[in-house]
């Protein structure tokens, strides 16, 4: 049956995607002469996070770990320098996992993976199986000494978009030194949150995108002061909106740099433009003056003449984070940190942020039913307030809220295919999260989650009558009641993983109404 459902998913590709193909028969043509493995870690294992996050803030490795995908070759020599004579029996578990995780990575060159569920995931967070609900996919990936392929053709049920055979998560990458040039679609994620972040997320699919990516955090060595190293990563990658929105075509560029200036302490710095596009300059200067951040308008960019006219150069997002973990009273802490602001600033002088919102985070780590649990809570906020700029409400500069991951012209905004590129709970939201993760022996692992939301709280949209732009969560004020389980365990060549959601929401409508929302799903990977 597995083989059966997997030559049916090639077939509706090759027919549908027939430019991808001679992709994956080069592929199968090198199989002979590499070895099985992939390169990168992505963003579906949020277990394989906690683990690594347990063994750096407990001393064990030093190296970023809030940028995704991250390299299995940054990770691998941080592991294989651990003593494992030191470590407790909370950090033995996660060095173990960690391991067995890396094997498995060796051994899933090809398979085939079958998700069963009654929706799509409405809020699509770090680990998430469900994104498109019912779905069927498979993998073929290889490796070489300077080069890797992934080829992921799935067929999948998604309400939100007609085109449902897709290549998320393929890609060909090269290894130059100790830089990677890849090109594919991977999602990616910028950022410390947990549940989600403001910047970058998978809550969206994957633009198709190049990318320049740090193969390893080796340390920058401070001069004269041998003793103070700094591991770092950077990556940055242009990629192509979808041809269906207000501007064609527009491209994105995005910019990640973190590094550890201390053991405990990790911080981040990024940035994301929209520019170009059909109808929309697309020289070497325009991306210049995206580069210098010359699109505030009245601020350190055009003027509110020019902007009405159009004359911004780009669309962006920029803004800082940082995770610090400590010790208090022997009992495990860490707190993380994210602001991220929209363009539409009219400070002048040295500012170079305009309207900046907010995610908070706390962390800890309790022994519970004979498990070690990753805790969190964790806070966000997307209300801004754009009353002083072309992009405020409906561009004439009276208003609030409704600004955020929005602009005047790309209206269409920080989107793609449906959903936002950033926070999963769109703009103009509040929320409140608790988490919990945990796993033992590598074998089964648990995810709790318990959130209240506050979607649309301003009552309003920018687009209420279009479903393609404007808020993609809600078009009304939404209270949000929701409690998710997530249940996976390996057996053999096979990974189940099983959870649910239930959401209960009121809405600030004429009715004051209110909803139950239940959605169960069931996913098999299956190793071929």
């Amino acid at each position: 049956m597995l083989f059966y459902l997997s030559f049916k998913l090639f077939l509706l590709f090759v027919m549908r995607n027939p430019f991808l193909v001679p992709l994956f028969i080069s592929s199968l043509a090198l199989l002979p002469f590499v070895s099985k493995a992939e390169p990168f870690i992505d963003t579906s294992n949020v277990f394989l996070r906690a683990d690594l996050q347990l063994l750096a803030d407990q001393g064990h490795i030093n190296i970023p770990l809030t940028t995704y995908p991250l390299m299995w070759a940054d990770v691998v020599p941080a592991i294989n320098r651990i003593d494992e004579t030191k470590l407790s029996d909370e950090s033995e578990n996660a060095y173990w996992h960690v391991r067995q995780q890396y094997l498995r990575s060796k051994k899933n060159a090809q398979s085939i993976e079958m998700n069963i569920a009654t929706d799509e995931s409405r809020f699509v967070s770090f680990g998430n199986e469900n994104r498109e609900g019912s779905f069927t996919k498979a993998n073929f990936s290889y490796m070489g000494d300077n080069w890797a392929v992934k080829f992921s053709p799935s067929v999948s049920e998604d309400d939100r978009r007609s085109k449902n055979v897709r290549a998320d998560g393929s890609y060909l990458a090269g290894f130059l030194g100790n830089w990677v040039v890849s090109v594919g679609q991977q999602d990616r994620w910028y950022g410390p949150g947990l549940d989600t972040n403001l910047a970058l997320t998978n809550n969206a699919r994957p633009l198709p995108s190049i990318a320049l990516t740090r193969k390893s955090s080796q340390a920058f060595v401070m001069p004269f002061f041998n003793e103070i190293q700094i591991p770092w990563n950077l990556t940055t990658s242009m990629g192509q909106f979808e041809e269906e929105r207000e501007v064609p075509n527009t491209w994105l560029w995005t910019f990640r740099l973190n590094f550890k200036p201390t053991q405990n302490l990790e911080v981040g710095l990024t940035r994301l433009a929209q520019w170009n596009g059909d109808g929309r300059p697309s020289d070497l200067s325009t991306f210049w003056h995206v580069l210098k951040g010359e699109d505030n308008c009245g601020g350190v960019g055009p003027s509110i003449e020019e902007c009405n006219a159009g004359k911004e150069p780009g669309n962006q997002l920029a803004g800082y984070d940082f995770r610090y973990s400590f010790n208090h009273f022997n009992f495990p802490l860490a707190v993380h940190m994210q602001m991220i602001a929209e363009d539409g600033d009219r400070k002048g002088g040295l500012s170079i942020f305009g309207e900046e919102r907010y995610m908070y985070g706390i962390e800890s780590r309790l022994d519970l039913f004979n498990r070690n649990w990753l805790t969190y809570i964790e806070y966000t906020d997307t209300f801004a307030d754009c009353s002083d700029g072309v992009n405020a409400g409906d561009g004439s500069g009276v208003g609030t809220g409704n600004c955020y991951y929005e602009h005047h012209i790309y209206k269409t905004g920080m989107r793609y295919q449906g959903r936002v590129l950033g926070s999963a709970y769109e703009n103009d939201a509040e929320t409140l999260v608790f988490g919990m993760v945990s796993q033992l022996n590598g074998l089964d692992s648990w995810e709790f989650k318990a959130k209240y939301l506050d979607l649309n709280n301003d009552n309003s949209d920018r687009y209420p009558n279009d479903p393609d732009m404007g808020n993609t969560v809600t078009k009304i004020a939404e209270e949000v009641i929701s409690l998710s389980l997530k249940y996976q365990k390996h057996h053999g060549r096979f990974k189940f993983t099983m959870g649910g959601n239930l959401d209960y929401s009121t809405f600030q409508d004429d009715e004051f109404s209110s909803d139950f929302s239940p959605n169960i799903y069931f996913n098999l990977h299956y190793n071929l």
